[in-house]
């Protein structure tokens, strides 16, 4: 997120389920662990309230899957044995 211009602390909105950040971008961080459905995700207004230039970074995408819209990018990270991080980014296509 620091690359979209975001400042501050940037932590996962697990109880909070979403936090907004604003930056070079406006920036949706969405938690759906918690959500029961994809229409949780509805429920959080995002659609609603995002003004141009805007991201929404999801973690635990498959519980919401049906309510992401279409071409999106995929960015899968992982934690490597040694301590180290990979970092998978699919693109739409």
């Amino acid at each position: 997120m620091r690359g979209l211009g975001v400042t501050g602390d940037i932590t996962s909105p697990s109880f909070a389920l979403l936090n907004i950040h604003e930056g070079s971008r406006q920036v949706f961080h969405v938690d759906a662990y918690r959500l029961k459905s994809g229409a949780g995700l509805d429920d959080l207004m995002i659609w609603d309230v995002a003004r141009s230039p805007w991201n929404v970074l999801v973690e635990w995408p498959e519980r919401v899957a049906t309510h992401l819209p279409r071409g999106l990018w995929k960015l899968k990270t992982s934690i490597l044995a040694d301590g180290g991080h990979r970092y998978e980014l699919t693109l739409p296509g």
